[in-house]
């Protein structure tokens, strides 16, 4: 009985040395972070990426902007009409992707890539949706994150779809 109650104690002894800070320091420093006062340099959707899922069907990316291409659209509530929404992107890094994607984003894939809010900055294209957010533009050589959605046609096209990014500066 008394070798029991000693087993028990060095137990509770870990498991509260554990609990009030030794484990926490520990599970820092496998993350990578040497101290608490280092900067985060990680984009905000590479921070995201562990913490909420990831949509069925798409993809958060790291990305290269390298040919923006002139394209118009036929329909003219499009803002394709008048404003750039097609380019040839470089994936730089793919974070991680949902289930049921019809392709698996490799490092180096290039892509095209129609930009359903276009490549201009939202001082010139004026969403109709009060709720989208405010996108500086993308040029040629600019890095970006993005979540990236992967469609296939019915013929087994695979074409991509970008909304909403955010810069990497």
């Amino acid at each position: 009985m008394i070798k029991i109650i000693e087993t028990y104690k060095y137990f509770f002894i870990a498991v509260t040395f554990c609990l009030f800070g030794a484990c926490k320091t520990t599970l820092k420093n496998q993350q990578g972070s040497t101290s608490t006062n280092a900067p985060n340099k990680q984009s905000k959707l590479e921070q995201t990426t562990n913490t909420y899922p990831v949509e069925p069907g798409t993809c958060k990316i790291m990305a290269s902007v390298f040919n923006i291409l002139n394209f118009e659209s036929d329909t003219k509530k499009s803002p394709c009409h008048a404003y750039h929404c097609q380019a040839y992107i470089i994936i730089m890094k793919s974070y991680s992707c949902g289930y049921n994607i019809p392709k698996t984003l490799l490092e180096g894939d290039t892509l095209l890539v129609h930009f359903t809010r276009t490549l201009v900055s939202s001082n010139e294209y004026k969403s109709p949706d009060p709720n989208d957010i405010f996108l500086p533009g993308l040029k040629n050589d600019q890095l970006f994150d993005a979540q990236i959605k992967i469609n296939e046609d019915e013929q087994g096209h695979i074409f991509y779809e970008i909304k909403n990014y955010e810069l990497i500066h």
